[in-house]
């Protein structure tokens, strides 16, 4: 027999001897094992390893599954350390550990898997950095030899298993000022030590405050699934296939509920830099796709910075807006506000957000830019972005629900804003620049716009606003100033070959243009106050007009003023039933002084006539006081007077200025020709006396 034969031969005798002799102390374990004579050994190998107090208030039994022993022990308690409360930090209603045979038998503690039910963990950091599982395990000096078989039997774990059922983990960071809670949760570790991944399997309810302030809770039903490699010395952990899906609510959220996903194809957590690095991740979150590749997470368990390049798409705005409980009305275009899809690079710190490099499109719409939220806790918001064409009229709301609106708000059912929110306005801070390409709105094409706002602790300011309204130009600057006592508010405008007519039609549904033409408007106004009631009364300032081959309607005046000249010029009546009085060009500014605007220059020219007055408008009182003189070609004069509140205005002509001023002209020629001259044009038209016929003259201007 050769020496090979004979080494296999004792070989196997030896492993054969070695597994009888394993049978039959098993065996005899099982008939002569009694749990309870170790209670107490257990209990005081703990408290000496520990320096805790350790009990053990149920059974403590023996489970054989060869080549594994199992024992399990019931309701199981270990305390915190002294100034971390009397509540145990662990409590447990049983917990199952399994053991292999032959390690043990050789002095050498090899557990293999091990399950808890019932798990309640309370981890705790001060705020003084202690925690109360500070010290807790101790490892031997990894620069120290194995051992060995034997050395005595170093103990050791080679899990393959760990399984947590009906469990709940609390941690508490005073340092930090957050809480998280886990119930009712089931997690299973696969693979621990074998060398290869380690299969991870959670599901449960999680539970997390921001900070202590029961509004700032956030809830959410978790279910995850990856595998994870733990490097030598556990200073990394990588992990492939992860797979999450959340269930987030809570009053943290504007929103009541939503269902967020998320899958990364690999990612890496380095403990001595504390940075979690993901090569890439998808998340789906109420239909919304999210793709990031890469990105990292640095300052991970203290204050997490996140940066990467996000992708985003089918996002249904309307569909967040409700999320948000924002309600808007329904649009013309039930298409609109259905789909953003945008890319950008992405930073997340804790105490902002910052979208760079910014490429969006809104419908229709590009946006390109950039995006900031730079303080979580005192929002300012910061803006720069090149806005593309846009359709505002897709926007507007549905016109029955618009009728149905004005008709509730013209009933008394919508109460009346109390003034404005200044605690709101003063909270706000904001850098905006935008330019606009081209907007769409009922006719008009507002294009090439840039304009700037700001707002610091209550002052907000635009400025300035350059841009284009079809051919005309217009530039514009706002100051509202919160951040005293009572509101201020400055106003600057220049408005250059503007169509006033087109931009007056999107004021009136029923087509009542008072006045069209090609018009520069300047004005420069300030008021003070917190409502209208108190903002008119203190308005000041400037505005001056100038329209040019316009139309101005007037109703019965320019019928009235036109009979009357008719009358002295011995002609026919030529006023149309529309009341239109083309004019060439009309001048009007006004100084405004508590809210009266006083006029510092009425003229119009019309050609046959032309018209010049004095007066002034009176704001807070919605009233009116004009004195017009309206001139004919003839040099002849009509004065008008217009006069009374806004809803009832009343138009008056002078006739008895008229006649003098003719009879002083007339005087040359002689005073009687001229006195029968205007009788025998009145008894002509209508056969009564001149007064009855001045009363019809008035009775047509209304």
């Amino acid at each position: 027999m050769s020496a090979l034969s004979r080494t296999f031969r004792y070989t196997a005798f030896g492993v054969l001897a070695l597994v009888l002799a394993s049978l039959l102390v098993l065996s005899y374990l099982v008939l002569t094992f009694e749990p309870d004579d170790y209670r107490d050994d257990l209990i005081n190998l703990v408290e000496e390893r520990t320096g805790r107090a350790f009990t053990i208030d149920g059974s403590l039994e023996l489970h054989l599954d060869p080549p594994l022993v199992g024992f399990e022990v019931h309701d199981v308690s270990f305390d915190n350390p002294a100034g971390f409360g009397q509540e145990p930090m662990l409590t447990a209603k049983r917990v199952e550990a399994y053991l292999q045979v032959i390690p043990l038998l050789m002095g050498d503690l090899r557990i293999r898997s091990m399950r808890l039910d019932g798990l309640q963990l309370r981890l705790r950091r001060k705020s003084n950095g202690h925690t109360n599982w500070t010290g807790l395990f101790a490892y031997e000096d990894a620069s120290q030899p194995d051992a060995g078989p034997g050395s005595g039997g170093a103990a050791g774990i080679d899990l393959a298993e760990v399984r947590l059922t009906d469990s709940t983990i609390a941690i508490w960071d005073e340092l930090r000022n957050r809480r998280m809670r886990g119930s009712n949760l089931t997690l299973n570790l696969e693979n621990l030590t074998s060398g290869g991944n380690v299969h991870v399997e959670l599901d449960g309810e999680l539970m997390a405050w921001l900070d202590t302030r029961a509004e700032n809770r956030i809830n959410a039903q978790v279910r995850m699934t990856t595998d994870l490699a733990l490097e030598k010395g556990g200073k990394k952990i990588t992990g492939e296939d992860l797979d999450m899906t959340l269930e987030l609510t809570g009053p943290a959220f504007a929103f009541t509920r939503i269902n967020p996903t998320i899958q990364a194809r690999s990612f890496q957590w380095d403990q001595a830099s504390d940075t979690l690095h993901l090569d890439g991740a998808e998340t789906t979150v109420e239909g919304a796709q999210l793709r990031f590749a890469p990105l990292e997470v640095k300052s991970l368990s203290e204050k997490p910075e996140l940066t990467g390049h996000v992708e985003g798409a089918g996002v249904d705005v309307l569909h967040w807006l409700a999320l948000w409980n924002l309600q808007i009305p329904v649009l013309e275009d039930p298409t609109a506000l259905r789909f953003l899809k945008w890319e950008s690079d992405l930073r997340v710190h804790p105490r902002g957000v910052q979208l760079s490099g910014l490429d969006a499109v809104l419908d229709s719409t590009s946006i390109r830019g950039e995006l900031s939220l730079l303080d979580f806790d005192q929002p300012r918001l910061a803006l720069d972005l090149q806005v593309g064409k846009i359709d505002l009229d897709r926007y507007l709301p549905q016109a029955q629900q618009a009728e149905a609106e004005d008709k509730a708000e013209s009933d008394g059912d919508t109460p009346s804003p109390d003034g404005l929110p200044v605690d709101w306005l003063r909270r706000q801070q904001l850098v905006a620049k935008v330019q606009l390409e081209r907007l769409h709105w009922q006719g008009l094409e507002l294009s090439e716009t840039y304009a700037r706002l700001t707002a610091d602790q209550g002052l907000w300011e635009i400025g300035p606003l350059n841009g284009q309204i079809n051919d005309s130009t217009i530039q514009a600057g706002a100051e509202l100033d919160a951040s005293g006592g009572i509101p201020l508010y400055q106003l600057d405008l220049k408005l250059e070959r503007l169509e006033l007519g087109r931009i007056l039609a999107l004021f009136d549904e029923d087509g009542h243009i008072p006045i069209e033409g090609t018009t520069d408007l300047n004005l420069a106004l300030n008021a003070r106050g917190h409502r209208t009631a108190t903002v008119w009364p203190s308005l000041t300032g400037f505005i001056s007009l100038t329209v040019r081959n316009g139309v101005l309607q007037v109703g019965g005046i320019a019928r009235a003023v036109e009979a009357a000249i008719a009358a002295l010029q011995e002609r026919p009546s030529e006023t149309t039933s529309q009341g239109k009085l083309p004019f060439d060009l009309l001048l009007a500014s006004w100084d405004a002084n508590d809210g009266r605007l006083t006029s510092r220059e009425l003229k119009m020219d019309a050609g046959a006539i032309s018209l010049d007055g004095l007066g002034y408008i009176d704001l807070p009182h919605s009233s009116v006081d004009y004195q017009l003189n309206v001139w004919s070609s003839q040099s002849l004069q009509i004065p008008v007077r217009v006069k009374g509140p806004f809803d009832n205005l009343s138009h008056s002509l002078d006739m008895s200025s008229l006649v003098e001023e003719q009879l002083d002209k007339g005087l040359g020629k002689g005073l009687g020709s001229i006195v029968d001259k205007v009788e025998e044009k009145v008894e002509e038209k209508a056969g009564k006396p001149a007064g009855k016929v001045l009363r019809k003259l008035l009775e047509d201007l209304f």
